[in-house]
């Protein structure tokens, strides 16, 4: 599995949600499955997909100081596409660290998204 960190938007959620809508949706057109999700602990939460998700990359979207922002993105982008992904929560329950940042992120199969 591969953890993409180029191009995290940072900001409030309301200045990156549609750019960030934008990204899921184009993997949806792909038909690719994805889900979306947050943490505090990246390099930690990549070795978890590894052993019990079918993904292959896992991209870092969203970077932030605040935990409110970080379970409120992931809340509104599952909303925003949950016809489309395979997520089964409404999200912004996830664990997050005590101490910044955090993120939100996307899983997906890079193979299907070529």
């Amino acid at each position: 599995m591969r953890l993409v960190k180029q191009g995290i938007l940072t900001g409030h959620p309301r200045d990156v949600f549609k750019d960030l809508r934008c990204r899921l949706m184009s993997l949806e057109k792909e038909g690719v499955p994805f889900k979306v999700g947050i943490t505090g602990r990246p390099e930690q939460r990549l070795h978890e997909y590894e052993l019990y998700e079918p993904y292959d990359v896992m991209e870092l979207i969203y970077r932030t100081r605040s935990s409110g922002y970080a379970r409120a993105l992931e809340h509104y982008l599952i909303c925003s596409v949950w016809y489309e992904c395979d997520n089964q929560s409404e999200g912004g329950e996830g664990r997050l660290t005590k101490v910044p940042p955090h993120y939100v992120y996307v899983v997906y199969n890079e193979i299907m998204a070529q």
